[in-house]
């Protein structure tokens, strides 16, 4: 229920640089309990407004988001000022792979910490489709699980790949360690 590119990506750079100039630097919007990002593009600039997609439970205490992308919203779409250096680079890695990333962020989960029961929003275009999420860990390990309700439990290490997944099933985010979890995530069109 994923894909695997390879990027090349030096996963100990890039998480160097995200532990000694991102993290100290910026305060991460909390977007749940246990789960805060960082804005790599917003509609604004801002890489820590609340400038992207608005989330919140529905009915059945499920966690939503009924945003929906038109091309003209996606063209709205500006990067942050943490769009340079390494991040930035790893950006261009994934246009040069072919891909056009959007709303794109840095998500932390903490230690012990747990993305409930969710299911992403659906996209609409022109073309009628629902983007992939492509997914870069950078600090992870074998104890944060992606898991979808109806089966398959997964991890995503940190290897200089991009991790696509299909995020229209039921799904959450588990981090049973120690440690906090950083992925650099974004939608794939």
């Amino acid at each position: 229920m994923y894909k695997i590119v390879d990027l090349n990506i030096d996963i100990n750079e890039l998480s160097t640089y995200l532990k000694e100039v991102i993290i100290p630097n910026n305060e991460f919007i909390g977007q749940l309990d246990d789960w805060s990002v960082l804005l790599i593009q917003s509609f604004d600039g801002s890489c820590n407004s609340h400038c992207t997609i608005p989330i919140w439970k529905n009915k059945d205490n499920m966690i939503t988001d009924k945003f929906l992308h038109s091309r003209s919203i996606i063209n709205q779409i500006i990067s942050t000022k943490l769009n340079v250096g390494l991040i930035k680079k790893t950006m261009d890695k994934v246009i040069e792979a072919g891909f056009t990333p959007v709303n794109a962020r840095i998500s932390k989960l903490l230690a012990n910490g747990i993305v409930p029961w969710h299911t992403d929003r659906k996209h609409e275009s022109n073309d009628k489709f629902s983007p992939l999420k492509g997914h870069i860990p950078i600090i992870t390990n074998d104890k944060c699980i992606f898991e979808y309700q109806n089966g398959g439990s997964y991890h995503f290490p940190a290897d200089g790949n991009m991790y696509i997944l299909g995020p229209d099933k039921t799904h959450r985010i588990i981090n049973n360690s120690t440690e906090d979890r950083y992925h650099l995530f974004f939608d794939l069109f």
